[in-house]
């Protein structure tokens, strides 16, 4: 990865990271305190993906759920449980 930040729009939408790899495509992630998975968690990231373009690769939300699980049959979208990250 070159480079990780946040994306802030003027109307408040945001992401939490953005991780870009070496220029060419994105990484969209956002962490919930939730262990529910619901359809708005991926509202910023879709906006942020139709604003990216080709550089947009994926869209990961972490979440306090046990299952990995896709969003809405998106191969490039999906729910990710949170402790994938210490294990």
């Amino acid at each position: 990865f070159k480079a990780a930040k946040f994306w802030r729009t003027r109307t408040g939408e945001e992401i939490d990271l953005i991780l870009e790899i070496w220029g060419e495509k994105t990484i969209a992630i956002e962490i919930k305190a939730s262990s529910t998975p619901k359809s708005t968690d991926f509202k910023n990231i879709e906006k942020y993906r139709v604003l990216a373009k080709d550089k947009f690769a994926a869209g990961i939300v972490f979440y306090l759920g046990e299952r990995m699980l896709s969003y809405q049959n998106h191969p490039n979208l999906a729910w990710f449980p949170l402790d994938l990250l210490w294990s």
